[in-house]
């Protein structure tokens, strides 16, 4: 019997909903009820249609694939040449590539240690690097950016930008730079350099240095760490063999007995 009240009871008890509806006695009281309502079947419908969670593969493929830049968009191969230029090369990258540069960039000379520093007492010893040509001081700058993925300090630089610090006077390197006004670009374009390092600097990540030689490279997916190239001399090759060497020297107390075992057993 106790059973049978129970049922009963809570089948008098109204519902929560229903109970909701019987306090509410203005239509205000009910429409405010309805709006919660709404706002539950709402939040219950989007936890059953959340997206499930992607792995880091996934994620990485897409992060990939976001940052692939068009063919149009590539600077040109010139200013990974430059940055990779030996110091006496510079009349064979002048004969591939007339007018990628002023010409007075090629003529200009960096001053020496003791044009740059007369008069200054220094502690320890003192710098004596000779005067040499602007376009290496240049390009060791490239390298420098290049290896800090083109921050603005060194696109600034680069460009040949007005900057207002108040040391950029003594910057040898920048006032050295050939004076580039500002130009109309209806008559007069940049230099393709410019062109080359805007590029760089909008495509956010294709710049590295290679792991094994330390030569800027110009990647095309983000795992890419070596220069192009898989001959027998490649930078990934020797990279390789190297990391082939350190294991075996580390452990070729495992590796010689096992390799005399084969040995005799071939022989056998």
């Amino acid at each position: 019997m106790a059973d049978g009240v129970s049922s009963t009871m809570r089948k008098q008890q109204p519902e929560p909903e229903q109970s909701l509806a019987a306090i509410a006695a203005t239509p205000e009281q009910r429409t405010a009820i309805e709006r919660l309502r709404e706002q539950v079947r709402s939040a219950r419908r989007a936890e059953r249609k959340r997206a499930p969670l992607i792995s880091a593969a996934d994620y990485l493929r897409g992060t990939e694939k976001r940052r692939a830049f068009r063919q149009s968009e590539r600077p040109s191969s010139a200013l990974l040449e430059f940055a990779r230029l030996a110091d006496g090369d510079a009349e064979r990258f002048k004969a591939k590539h007339p007018g990628y540069f002023p010409d007075e960039f090629w003529k200009r000379q960096l001053p020496s240690d003791d044009e740059l520093y007369q008069g200054s007492v220094f502690i320890g010893e003192r710098p004596n690097q000779p005067s040499r040509p602007y376009w290496q001081g240049y390009r060791d700058l490239l390298r420098a950016a290049w290896a800090c993925a083109f921050a603005d300090e060194y696109v600034v630089r680069l460009l040949n930008l007005p900057t207002p610090r108040l040391g950029d006077s003594d910057d040898y390197i920048k006032a050295a730079m050939p004076a580039i006004k500002v130009r109309d670009r209806k008559f007069e374009p940049i230099w393709p350099f410019q062109r080359d390092i805007l590029a760089l600097v909008r495509c956010g990540w294709p710049v590295r240095l290679c792991d094994w030689c330390r030569q800027p490279i110009l990647v095309l997916r983000p795992n890419v760490r070596f220069c192009p190239g898989r001959g027998q001399n490649s930078c990934y090759v020797e990279h390789r063999r190297a990391i082939k060497r350190a294991n075996w020297h580390r452990r070729k107390r495992v590796y010689r007995p096992a390799r005399k075992a084969n040995r005799r057993r071939a022989g056998a």
